[in-house]
């Protein structure tokens, strides 16, 4: 009853046995997700400066090449 599972009750739950750490290796176990999710968070953070770099570069490029200031003539081929 009210459960969103069908088939699934409260007494089926309470019967549940869970397997729960100790509090000292809880705290552990979220110091070390914390650390690694600092250390994501850094590498995100970087590779969107370099995307941004990037993206400038490549506008730089395009608008030295629309306006003549380096020569792409024949720099590449076309391909097909």
């Amino acid at each position: 009853m009210g459960a969103t599972i069908r088939g699934v009750n409260i007494r089926d739950l309470k019967r549940v046995i869970l397997a729960v750490p100790p509090l000292k290796e809880q705290s552990e176990i979220a110091s070390y997700l914390s650390r690694a999710i600092s250390t994501l968070d850094e590498i995100i953070f970087k590779t969107r400066e370099q995307i941004a770099k990037f993206q400038e570069y490549r506008t730089a490029l395009i608008s030295a090449a629309v306006t003549g200031k380096i020569d792409v003539r024949g720099s590449a081929q076309c391909r097909s």
